[in-house]
């Protein structure tokens, strides 16, 4: 399988989406990929769309095998779950206010990623259909996440998880299918 990069392309997809719908956040470089603990909180208006943990899903770890040809076994892709962290920042806490809730409302009504919303090559890996689901986290789980960017108060934020995500196997094997199966009817006795 030729090299892919499947979770930079689901990026794209969220910035593409989010520039097409938060006016505020129209600029090239106004949603960025940085953890809010390297973002340096200037007057400039961005948004952080931090991933920051990366599980298996394992609901979906026992996939079978595909058969893309007659004669090749491609074995299943590994499914991941994204989980992303949204921070704006901005002048005021106002436009903070709307850059986040109009995040919210952009993944409230594109729940479902499919078509020419995706970015690169997501189809073509196995990625033509990718939900964008809110996380809630408790506010000890938030607490403890923002813990981890030293030196940075508490921002008002949001959790989302991307799933699910397959990244495509590159074993596959040849394999001989049964086409014809010969049954000897005649007795000898």
């Amino acid at each position: 399988m030729a090299d892919t990069a499947i979770i930079k392309d689901i990026g794209n997809t969220i910035q593409h989406l989010l520039r097409q719908n938060i006016t505020e956040l129209s600029q090239e470089d106004a949603i960025i990929f940085d953890s809010p603990g390297e973002i340096d909180e200037s007057t400039v208006t961005r948004l952080s769309a931090f991933l920051y943990y990366i599980k298996e899903n394992t609901f979906q770890r026992n996939t079978s095998p595909s058969f893309p040809e007659m004669t090749l076994k491609q074995f299943p892709p590994l499914v991941l779950d994204l989980y992303y962290i949204f921070v704006p920042y901005a002048q005021s806490r106002e436009i903070e206010f709307i850059i986040i809730e109009k995040l919210m409302k952009t993944f409230n009504d594109s729940a479902v990623l499919r078509g020419d919303v995706l970015q690169g090559n997501l189809s073509e890996t196995g990625n033509d259909v990718l939900r964008i689901e809110p996380y809630s986290l408790s506010l000890d789980d938030l607490n403890k996440l923002w813990s981890i960017f030293p030196n940075k108060a508490f921002k008002l934020s949001k959790t989302y998880i991307v799933t699910p995500v397959r990244i495509p196997s590159d074993i596959s094997e040849v394999v001989t299918r049964v086409s014809e199966k010969v049954i000897d009817t005649s007795f000898k006795g």
